[in-house]
């Protein structure tokens, strides 16, 4: 995921019925089973690995049908996949619209190819339209010590504008992973505002 040349792929909002087709949930849900057991299969104990499936069928097909799902294919196949959740702020005192970005997952085929940055950008303009003030995301991250992954999707974020605003513990975020964890972890909050193309000509 750089800013090289776009992948050849076509990007495109699953419609809910889409939900009914299950090789196409069943697709989406090994793809991003896939791609995060690659990227933190070595925080947890090995025999309990099977819990680290990010996803099921059930789950996926929730998402199409409550959310905004959105997939990458190249030749019909999925390469690539994202979600859009909206909620509004948990601070009372704020009625803005926060959309949550996640379901995340480009094959390894693709990456460095640029479709990473095109699936979020794409999120990031129909949350817009749809009200969001800023996106926000989350990322397990170990407490001490570098993570290649980790490292690098923290300046991958960066250079989309994302900055951390908080952590959260596993206990009080994701209690039932705690046993299975090798190394102390936390989430990472990651944030960004967005704005419209009008409010960035006002800018000085």
């Amino acid at each position: 995921m750089t800013d090289s040349d776009p992948a050849p792929a076509v990007i495109q909002l699953l419609p809910p019925e889409a939900a009914s087709n299950p090789s196409l949930v069943s697709e989406i849900t090994t793809l991003v089973n896939q791609v995060y057991l690659e990227a933190e299969g070595d925080f947890f104990v090995e025999t309990h690995l099977r819990k680290l499936l990010r996803t099921d069928p059930a789950q996926v097909t929730e998402y199409i049908q409550l959310h905004r799902v959105y997939t990458a294919t190249h030749d019909g196949h999925i390469i690539g996949c994202i979600k859009l959740q909206i909620e509004d702020a948990g601070d009372q005192a704020c009625s803005a619209k926060v959309g949550h970005l996640g379901l995340f997952a480009v094959s390894s085929s693709q990456r460095r190819s640029g479709l990473g940055r095109r699936l979020v950008e794409v999120v990031e303009k129909d949350a817009l339209l749809r009200g969001c003030q800023a996106m926000e995301l989350e990322i397990l991250t170990p407490k001490e010590g570098g993570h290649v992954f980790k490292d690098f999707l923290k300046v991958w974020y960066s250079k989309m504008g994302y900055r951390v605003v908080r952590t959260e513990e596993l206990a009080d975020s994701l209690p039932f992973l705690v046993p299975d964890i090798i190394r102390p972890s936390h989430l990472v909050i990651y944030q960004k505002h967005l704005v419209e193309e009008s409010e960035k000509g006002l800018v000085a």
